[in-house]
């Protein structure tokens, strides 16, 4: 008899600032900064601030731009919580869906955090923006299953939460739905 499947995104990580973990960039961590190869632009990589002393990223967002920008969202201790941050390499503005919580967050809990993300430079949600550039794409090639294998504009890497990109994915397809609602002549 099988059993039913698991929801891998109910999971929720039993610590973010375990010292003996590799998990997530953090002091100590060899993984300090991501590099892409050279481009004809120049070398492009990734700039975003410096992890605070007790500051650990959870999860990157990559963006398949001209210069490989990235948007990194980090936790560090608050108290007895746990506060959440997001910055990327030219110091914009951000607020996350879910600004702090008593324990890790579940994968659920992590869409909830970026369904949230406001990019106040661009006074909107921030994925609305990045869903309509990967909409716009002249040889729509930007599909969920794209976003879901980790291959599109955007994609989302975490060490706490492998599984994301799927879950992007479903929320590609749901904003893709609306649109074409949106569009569509009533009658």
């Amino acid at each position: 008899m099988s059993s039913a499947p698991t929801d891998p995104l109910a999971a929720r990580p039993t610590r973010y600032f375990a010292s003996d973990s590799n998990a997530g960039r953090s002091i100590g961590n060899q993984q300090v900064q991501r590099a892409s190869p050279a481009t004809p632009l120049g070398l492009v990589g990734e700039f975003t601030p410096e992890l605070g002393e007790e500051e650990v990223e959870i999860l990157w967002i990559s963006l398949a731009s001209t210069m490989g920008d990235v948007i990194s969202v980090r936790a560090r201790p608050d108290g007895d919580r746990i506060a959440y941050e997001v910055v990327d390499e030219y110091d914009g503005a951000f607020e996350p869906g879910i600004r702090s919580s008593s324990q890790p967050l579940t994968g659920h809990e992590v869409g909830q955090l970026l369904r949230g993300l406001v990019c106040h430079d661009l006074g909107d949600l921030l994925f609305h923006d990045f869903f309509e550039k990967m909409a716009e794409t002249s040889n729509h090639t930007e599909t969920p299953e794209s976003v879901a294998a980790g291959h599109a504009f955007v994609s989302l890497q975490s060490d706490f939460y492998p599984d994301l990109n799927p879950w992007l994915a479903e929320w590609y397809r749901e904003w893709l739905g609306e649109q074409t609602n949106r569009a569509a002549p009533e009658g």
